[in-house]
């Protein structure tokens, strides 16, 4: 069995299970999945049995997003299901090509669109808003490399391939899309400055899972393989920090004052789950406070240096 495609909103978690070993072709593997919802006010666990094939379940306040199969199409079906009616509502208006990289917040729905786009959907107007559409030619192609949203904001990377010129090669660029004003904006991944271009060297920089609170969105930004930072963005102010850390990051998330990666350092395949902290005191020359970096109960390793930049979206 296999459980994973877990969430937390409010009293309430959420994931999946799949029955049987994917490695073993045995009949384990026609075993339906199953939605479990726990909430952990009273310590209850329910089996949703909401679809033979349900997976890949978002939450957000009382309302779950989860996907299923659909044997007429590769994208899939989309549903809500409602914790306290009891109801599931099929929502034909999205098709994603990538259901385990879906994001629910409130009354949005970003998710990947068989285009390779990002689209949004609202569930209060039913309409969908294109947030990026991928650009093709002879001599290039873009397509979407990761997302995440939250609030009012979708910060995704944008992967690029040259085919020829003196451009030639393939980049990731940091955007960020404001979602009442349809405002997009790019972003320096060396300084997290907002900018209208990028030069070539800076659109080599290695970077790596975007993500956002609806406050504040960032960035890894991965230096070599015993160094990265993090870019951390206020869209409103256009501060940004730089937030140094070891090795190579990845999985980034914030939730207002903290913050959670994952590290590994070349050569060892191990990896290493850090969490920091927001300090209380500020730097001399810093709106934005520091962070007090902790992995397990080994306490305090390191206070990091904030950097802040100014420029609006």
């Amino acid at each position: 069995m296999t459980v994973t495609g877990y969430g937390i909103s409010g009293s309430y978690a959420v994931w999946f299970e799949e029955d049987g070993n994917p490695f073993e072709m045995n009949e384990s593997l026609t075993k339906p999945n199953t939605i479990y919802l726990l909430n952990h006010e009273d310590n209850t666990k329910k089996a949703l049995n909401l679809s033979s094939t349900a997976k890949w379940p978002k939450i957000s306040g009382e309302r779950i997003f989860w996907s299923e199969d659909d044997n007429s199409s590769y994208t899939g079906i989309a549903n809500i299901y409602d914790i306290r009616t009891e109801e599931n509502t099929v929502i034909p208006e999205i098709k994603s090509i990538d259901s385990a990289g879906i994001v629910f917040d409130n009354e949005n729905i970003a998710y990947q669109n068989p285009r390779g786009g990002i689209d949004i959907y609202n569930t209060k107007s039913k309409e969908n808003i294109s947030v990026f559409v991928p650009e093709h030619s002879n001599i290039s192609n873009s397509g979407i490399e990761s997302f995440d949203m939250a609030g009012d904001y979708v910060i995704y990377l944008k992967s690029t391939i040259v085919f020829e010129g003196t451009d030639r090669g393939s980049y990731d660029e940091p955007y960020i899309y404001e979602i009442s004003t349809g405002r997009t904006g790019l972003i320096n991944p060396l300084t997290g400055e907002f900018t209208d271009s990028l030069t070539k060297d800076e659109r080599k920089a290695t970077i790596t899972s975007p993500f956002t609170d609806g406050k504040r969105v960032g960035f890894g930004l991965i230096k070599s393989e015993s160094e990265s930072t993090i870019i951390l963005i206020d869209p409103v102010t256009g501060d940004s920090s730089i937030i140094p850390a070891d090795g190579s990051v990845s999985s980034i998330r914030i939730d207002n004052s903290r913050m959670i990666w994952g590290r590994s350092v070349f050569p060892s395949f191990d990896s290493e789950l850090i969490y920091a902290e927001e300090k209380g005191e500020k730097t001399e020359s810093a709106a934005a406070p520091g962070f007090a970096v902790f992995a397990g109960i080994t306490g305090v390793l390191l206070s990091v240096l904030i950097l802040n930049l100014r420029k609006g979206i």
